[in-house]
């Protein structure tokens, strides 16, 4: 599925996002009304209760706190939702369990930015961006003046996601969890040429025993500013046009192609550094493994306790692109000193010393199936 021309949407755009409502076990009473908490499975049922239903059904419900942050499920019929979960309705349309299916794998993709000691409440929840394909009418894209879903005006084609999932050769019931988990791509790959017997032959090895919880470890602050902690250095101001053309990679805003966007003949980085845009693709963070050139509107980022390895840098970028999402919009800039050095990141700490525990980030990452692609 070629998902090149798909519109980014805002969550909140597109679905009516409600909380939960706390019940606790003490006031609980058996019954028959499904009742969901933050859980990675069963549907998201974690009880059944004597109570009124808090929501109708055919709505999708995401865990926001708690575990299994990101998990997401089509429920058909009434329930109550724990405060640990959100729960969407679709506007202007009517959701079906097909559609559902659609939104559900998309969601997930986005989980991985919440899943490091982080909540999806429903305010960030409203302001995640998802891609979906568009309504387009003869080669153009339809334009809502309202602009009910987008503020664009593009307007979700529904009809195409119902007909993609209904075109699977596949019951969709019959998809493992743990390969939605892997991504949108790979369960795209996956719908679109499901073959169990040459999944169990080639995939069999997507499912690892030995994957670390996020939660094995405290989680604590720390400021990015800290040279206790990390090395960060502005780029050079030198225009590329005013350097020779060589083998040395010049690392410019680019959130593309790993940040490279010529290549020079000098350096003024040694490698095994992260490199984070401030300016323009404000956030495009990369691992840079060799020595390059570190442009003006770029910084560097260095470990000082302990070397980065691929591995680290993989865990520390996907922290570091939550932070940058603050200043990704309205033109605004992730100034370095102001307010890049005033960051404060949240890392898993050794129980020891309450210090950042890199060999966990990066035996946590060598945990997961998509490691062997890093």
């Amino acid at each position: 599925m070629d998902t090149a021309g798909w519109k980014e949407f805002y969550l909140g755009k597109i679905f009516d996002i409600k909380k939960g409502k706390r019940l606790t076990k003490e006031n609980m009473t058996p019954g028959d009304l499904n009742f969901l908490g933050a859980i990675q499975g069963m549907n998201g049922v974690r009880e059944k209760i004597n109570e009124e239903p808090l929501f109708q059904g055919n709505c999708i419900s995401v865990n926001y706190n708690g575990c299994g942050v990101g998990e997401a499920f089509y429920q058909k019929e009434p329930f109550w939702a724990s405060d640990d979960v959100n729960v969407l309705f679709l506007r202007g349309h009517e959701m079906n369990e097909i559609l559902a299916m659609f939104f559900i794998t998309i969601i997930r993709n986005e989980k991985y930015r919440f899943s490091y000691g982080r909540k999806w409440n429903k305010e960030q929840m409203k302001k995640t961006l998802i891609k979906l394909p568009a309504c387009m009418n003869k080669g153009e894209y339809m334009v809502d003046e309202h602009k009910f879903y987008s503020n664009d005006g593009y307007i979700p084609d529904f009809l195409f996601m119902e007909n993609y999932i209904l075109s699977l050769n596949a019951d969709i019931n019959e998809i493992p969890d743990y390969f939605l988990e892997e991504g949108y791509d790979k369960a795209c790959w996956y719908m679109d040429h499901i073959d169990q017997k040459e999944f169990e032959r080639q995939y069999a090895g997507a499912v690892r025993s030995d994957v670390i919880s996020l939660d094995d470890r405290e989680w604590k602050y720390f400021c990015l500013g800290d040279k206790k902690y990390f090395d960060v250095r502005r780029g050079s101001s030198v225009y590329i046009k005013n350097m020779s053309p060589g083998d040395i990679p010049y690392v410019s805003t680019s959130k593309e192609n790993n940040g490279v966007t010529a290549y020079v003949s000098e350096s003024n980085r040694k490698g095994n550094l992260i490199t984070l845009a401030y300016d323009g693709s404000i956030g495009a963070c990369f691992y840079q493994e060799e020595e390059f050139f570190a442009s003006e509107k770029i910084v560097s980022l260095e470990t000082i306790q302990c070397p980065l390895t691929k591995y680290i840098a993989f865990f520390l970028i996907q922290i570091l692109k939550l932070e940058s999402e603050l200043f990704s919009y309205g033109g605004r800039k992730w100034t370095v000193e102001k307010q890049l050095k005033q960051t404060m990141i949240k890392l898993p700490v050794r129980n020891s010393d309450d210090e950042p525990d890199y060999n966990f980030m990066e035996n946590y990452i060598k945990s997961r199936s998509f490691s062997c692609n890093i």
